[in-house]
């Protein structure tokens, strides 16, 4: 039996030193952490959905999440200091207000934005003139070419009870979550009175520095919208909302026209879910 050159014998321990290195230093790389921190909007009934599914989500990566609920600007503000991880669930757009979010390009859901009225108001608007305008701050506001300078509420609630108490006169939000406070808070006067007047995916955004996280979260998202379980999820939310039951039969709701919003402001249609499509001019 001959033994190996003593040269060769290093360089062979030095190739096996170097690939163990090499292999602990890819590992080290693809840890992941044990628990990341999202944001999300307060009050926020989507949040229903919107949290149990990105909770299951990580839960395949083998990671824990916590959900601190903080107002949009304020989330946004965190997010741009790398205080949290991502938030949940925002409108398509937050990359462009804050370079260092990163969408998950597969859209969790679309929000509908559809007018809310009060019942008795409707001729009125109808016939045009002045009216009083509510927004949602970080959502629904930052649009143009609107025919009055709107209120801007941080909530959802505080909108659809200034709608009821007249302190405006049409509300723009999302017919869910409009509906969900509408029926929890017996507001029975109001009404969807119009179809959706603009459609905005809806992504989960992580903070870049987890932005090795990527592909993993899409490739579960991916799955998920595919075999239906993302709409399916969302669909069993909106049934116990019954929105037909505040909704203004078609011939009846009020268009752009109406509204006197011109139609360069509201995005094109997307693919709806199976609710209902956006109002065209």
């Amino acid at each position: 039996m001959t033994l190996a050159h003593p040269a060769i014998l290093a360089l062979a321990m030095a190739m096996v030193s170097g690939w163990l290195w090499f292999e602990r230093s890819a590992q080290a790389q693809e840890a992941l952490p044990d628990t990341l921190i999202f944001a999300a909007m307060p009050g926020n009934p989507l949040n229903q959905v919107g949290v149990p599914l990105i909770r299951d989500v990580y839960a395949e990566l083998g990671i824990r999440i916590q959900v601190r609920e903080v107002p949009p600007a304020r989330a946004r503000a965190m997010l741009r200091d790398q205080q949290v991880d991502g938030v949940i669930a925002r409108p398509a757009g937050l990359n462009r207000q804050i370079p260092n979010a990163v969408p998950i390009e597969v859209p969790l859901t679309q929000l509908q934005l559809v007018a809310f009225a009060r019942n008795d108001g409707v001729t009125g608007l109808r016939q045009g003139g002045h009216y009083r305008l509510g927004l949602l701050r970080g959502v629904t506001s930052g649009l143009d070419a609107l025919p009055v300078e709107p209120i801007l509420t941080n909530t959802t609630e505080q909108l659809m009870e200034l709608l009821a108490r007249n302190r405006i006169d049409v509300a723009v939000d999302s017919d869910l979550v409009g509906a969900y406070f509408i029926q929890r808070n017996g507001l029975k006067d109001l009404r969807i009175v119009s179809a959706p007047l603009k459609i905005v995916p809806v992504y989960h955004y992580l903070e870049s520095r987890h932005r090795a996280l990527v592909p993993r979260v899409r490739k579960v998202l991916e799955r998920l919208s595919q075999n239906g379980e993302l709409a399916a999820r969302h669909a069993a939310f909106a049934q116990q909302l019954k929105l037909e039951d505040i909704t203004l039969p078609v011939a009846e709701q009020l268009t752009p026209a109406d509204l006197k919003i011109e139609r360069h402001v509201w995005m094109g249609p997307l693919p709806t879910l199976g609710r209902r499509p956006a109002l065209t001019p």
